[in-house]
């Protein structure tokens, strides 16, 4: 097994507080700059960005996981991964669903754009993305049914965070993998760091490790044991 480096929460400009400046080819080729093996392009509540991300990955050389930035019903930020993309639309489809079909103010809010590879715009995404949808053990059943796996984000930011929103660590969730910004570990065992990304400068700025052959299917079979650390 190698050794990858691992930034599995960035946004590209499907999400409206990402900069215009994250396409995925652009997210990609700052990555590679940074040295990572590994990245996952996680949009609030969708996937559309994710399949041309993987195809311009796989032709430079990183493995790019297809995800989603999931706000739940209860207002906070679980981030979803699949190891293909199929799965990936599928979760993306069942929460567009959900959402309610406010349009965004794109002078106020941004822009969210679904984009090709050469940077071309296909459509402009009307509805306003990060509102909340799934309950939290509703989205976790359908991650788990369509072979994905979950971490839930930032759970040390003052806001959208599981800690912010419910204000402890449900005991039944402390076995999960949860994902930090600073260094207090809250006793936890299954830590991810990530950058969270909305500006290509801090791509890879924060990130983990994983031991793991170089593909998709070695990676996520080693998240899943828990074959992951970060330099403290």
């Amino acid at each position: 097994m190698n050794k990858l480096k691992a930034d599995l929460h960035i946004h590209s400009v499907l999400s409206a507080c990402g900069s215009l400046e994250m396409s995925p080819t652009k997210i990609i080729d700052e990555a590679l700059k940074k040295g990572l093996d590994i990245i996952a392009l996680t949009d609030h509540n969708s996937a559309a960005n994710c399949k041309v991300a993987m195809e311009t990955g796989k032709k430079k050389g990183i493995i790019v996981i297809p995800g989603i930035e999931v706000t739940v019903s209860e207002e906070f930020h679980v981030v979803a991964l699949f190891s293909d993309i199929q799965s990936a639309e599928t979760l993306s489809e069942i929460i567009y669903n959900t959402l309610l079909p406010i349009e965004i103010d794109e002078d106020k809010m941004g822009f969210q754009l679904v984009v090709d590879s050469e940077e071309n715009i296909l459509r402009f995404e009307k509805r306003v993305l990060n509102q909340a949808s799934l309950p939290v053990d509703e989205l976790i059943q359908k991650v788990e049914e369509l072979g994905g796996i979950y971490f839930f984000a930032h759970i040390d930011k003052a806001y959208f965070s599981l800690i912010s929103s419910l204000g402890f660590i449900p005991e039944n969730m402390k076995d999960c993998i949860f994902e930090l910004t600073r260094e207090d570990t809250y006793g936890l065992k299954k830590i991810v760091r990530n950058s969270d990304a909305h500006f290509l400068k801090d791509i890879g700025h924060r990130y983990f490790y994983i031991e793991a052959d170089k593909n998709i299917q070695s990676v996520f079979e080693n998240i899943r044991k828990g074959v992951f650390y970060y330099d403290a």
